[in-house]
């Protein structure tokens, strides 16, 4: 496993999510996620994840175990970032911090977004064959 890569893949993942997210709730105008913009997410999570996944097996080689140990890294790497992001808001805006944090991560539907991210990166890693990836000696 490419760690390095793998870790630029969990940031960009995050980004990009982020960016989604916040597209998502202005154009909803509303501040806290209902089951309709959860499920937006989930739709626009597929190609997003699919397209960053290619990026990382074009150099090396696709399995299930990788496409797996890929998406925990993903979830690892979003979390950390997380509390980066919701630490410096929470600082910023003077609220506290565990309401903050707790808003999505008390969500069950929260949880089946990252259930769905471990298990694309694990379907591309088992589904991507030799002609997605360069072959590495």
């Amino acid at each position: 496993m490419n760690y390095k890569r793998a870790l630029c893949f969990g940031v960009f993942f995050y980004v990009f999510s982020f960016i989604v997210l916040a597209l998502i709730q202005i154009v909803s105008g509303i501040p806290v996620f209902g089951f309709r913009e959860y499920a937006v997410f989930w739709v626009l999570a597929i190609p997003l994840t699919l397209l960053l996944s290619k990026w990382y097996f074009r150099v090396d080689a696709p399995s299930l175990k990788k496409g797996f140990m890929l998406g925990i890294l993903t979830l690892i790497v979003g979390f950390f970032l997380d509390l980066l992001v919701i630490g410096s808001i929470s600082a910023y805006l003077g609220s506290n911090f565990k309401d903050l944090f707790l808003q999505f991560y008390a969500d069950p539907k929260f949880y089946l977004s990252l259930l769905e991210i471990l298990v694309l990166t694990s379907f591309a890693g088992f589904e991507f064959d030799a002609t997605y990836t360069k072959r590495v000696p």
